[in-house]
């Protein structure tokens, strides 16, 4: 599973098919991945807790199918460490800025006085989030929601920006700067994906920056499972054998995904889809989940 944006560009490096397979990562200096040329915001500063409490904010009106993005809003907007940094590190900008448009959502959905208040600030501008989302027309909660974070993130880079003065920072910087932004901090994470020869037993690590877990669901009842099913591995062999750069030869590898960075607030996404079938249908069984969910079982280092 790979982390990437909503118009289909990854955040983080990519190796083709070939290099991925053969490459071995001899970084050993703690930090396979290596250490981005510039950090434009420091993760410490992020803050988890809620800085100051307050009372439950305004409901919102749907104003006409609009339930996707009022799910969505709902959900950031009760989100501390994203709460936190909008309100101590906003800046108002003349052009576009989904920073700014939720930031004001957010501190008049918290600090109204009334118990209902309607999104049209941000409904108005569905354009503008993405092209084809259209007012009044049912859209997909989840793929609102990459999209708003995915703008808030470019939103940051463009901050930062100015604040460095480095015009085409987005474009020319290495991924991993480009993934220090308080969003990445807050929503961001990284999957290993680690081969292993079965003879000589050397291994190749492949690290990937993603912002969802995108979970199959077809044969589990829980979150838990899914999970697990996730960082279970696979085996190489046949026409999917590994090429090992030391053995010189195709051999049977094993390939296993597991999280090498958690995010701090994580995004689950339930593949409710049935794509086996010769038609598509949607899977409407209960999938449960803990109130407390701990990640350590499905991390690169236990």
């Amino acid at each position: 599973m790979n982390g990437s944006s909503p118009d289909g560009k990854k955040f983080t490096s990519h190796k083709s098919s070939s290099s991925r397979k053969n490459c071995s990562n001899s970084n050993h200096d703690g930090n396979e991945m290596g250490e981005p040329k510039r950090v434009l915001f420091p993760r410490e500063k992020i803050t988890l807790e809620w800085r100051k409490i307050s009372a439950i904010g305004s409901g919102l009106q749907n104003l006409g199918n609009t339930c996707f993005v009022n799910s969505v809003l709902q959900s950031l907007t009760y989100c501390p460490p994203l709460v936190n940094f909008l309100i101590s590190h906003h800046n108002e900008h003349a052009s576009f800025c989904m920073i700014c448009v939720m930031h004001r959502h957010i501190t008049t959905a918290l600090m109204s006085k009334m118990s209902v208040i309607q999104p049209n600030y941000i409904c108005n501008r569905l354009k503008s989030i993405a092209s084809h989302f259209t007012f009044g027309r049912q859209e997909d909660a989840h793929e609102f929601l990459r999209y708003v974070v995915d703008k808030m993130w470019r939103s940051c880079l463009s901050c930062h920006e100015k604040q460095y003065g480095l015009p085409g920072l987005v474009m020319k910087s290495d991924h991993l700067t480009k993934e220090t932004t308080a969003i990445n901090h807050i929503f961001g994470g990284y999957h290993r994906s680690q081969v292993s020869c079965m003879q000589c037993k050397a291994e190749s690590n492949t690290y990937d920056y993603f912002m969802d877990f995108m979970l199959d669901i077809q044969n589990v009842s829980s979150l838990e499972q899914a999970l697990q099913n996730f960082v279970n591995p696979e085996f190489l062999r046949n026409e999917n054998a590994y090429k090992c750069l030391k053995c010189k030869k195709s051999v049977v590898a094993k390939k296993q995904f597991t999280v090498y960075r958690a995010p701090n607030v994580a995004t689950f996404q339930l593949k409710r889809f049935d794509s086996n079938r010769t038609y598509t249908s949607k899977l409407v069984k209960f999938v449960t989940y803990p109130e407390t969910l701990d990640l350590r079982p499905y991390m690169s280092e236990k």
